[in-house]
């Protein structure tokens, strides 16, 4: 377990730069290995929990035979009536069952809830638009990058970006200058669509990159 969530960590902390060089399915094949490993671990926990339960049904048993050899003993010798050592025998036999399963109820809840808390909060992740195989642009012909007009906010109303305005002829060096937490980052993420801009349009070689199949896209861009 400590294995797989370690695997995870490392993922989610560099998930940006795993879809830039369209390693997705390799980490998928990596958490595959250590799932499962962790699925034949599981398997070998319910082969020993199936087979301690018989175990417990016959020590459970062999108590109840003991009890009631030790009562019909004593009620034969007059020390108890067999009335009152029926009624406590249909007590405790009424009473075992549900003795048992509370006794599971707590570790089966304790794990239910682990599991369930890190399972909502994948299952509240916006997912990621697919790549569509349908779409024409599948090669890049031209290399001139071009910001026209473009917005964007990580929070709904906090522009980070305001209307920029980038044009980038193909073989031209540029350098993205500015203090911390001004958007320089976020260019180079909208520029590979790790974000949808709020407004305005990016285009590669007169392409709109929304146009172009993702993973094409990203196999094309490199930092």
């Amino acid at each position: 377990m400590g294995d797989f969530t370690v695997r995870l960590d490392e993922t989610f902390q560099n998930i940006k730069l795993i879809k830039s060089y369209c390693r997705e399915e390799y980490e998928i094949s990596r958490a595959k290995v250590i799932i499962d490993k962790f699925l034949a671990i599981f398997k070998k926990a319910a082969y020993v929990e199936s087979a301690a339960s018989p175990i417990m049904e016959i020590l459970g048993g062999l108590a109840v035979a003991i009890v009631i050899f030790y009562g019909g003993v004593q009620a034969i010798n007059g020390e108890t009536t067999s009335g009152a050592f029926v009624s406590f025998i249909a007590a405790l036999l009424l009473a075992y069952k549900p003795l048992k399963a509370l006794s599971k109820l707590n570790a089966l809840m304790q794990e239910g809830l682990a599991a369930s808390r890190r399972l909502f909060m994948m299952l509240d992740v916006e997912p990621e638009s697919k790549i569509d195989e349908t779409q024409a642009i599948t090669d890049l012909k031209m290399y001139n990058i071009k910001f026209s007009n473009v917005f964007f906010s990580y929070k709904l109303g906090q522009n980070i970006l305001n209307g920029i305005n980038i044009d980038i002829k193909q073989g031209q060096t540029i350098a993205l200058v500015g203090g911390s937490g001004v958007g320089k980052t976020t260019v180079l993420n909208l520029l590979q669509r790790l974000y949808n801009v709020s407004s305005g349009d990016i285009c590669i070689g007169g392409i709109n990159i929304n146009d172009i199949r993702l993973d094409v896209l990203r196999k094309n861009i490199a930092f």
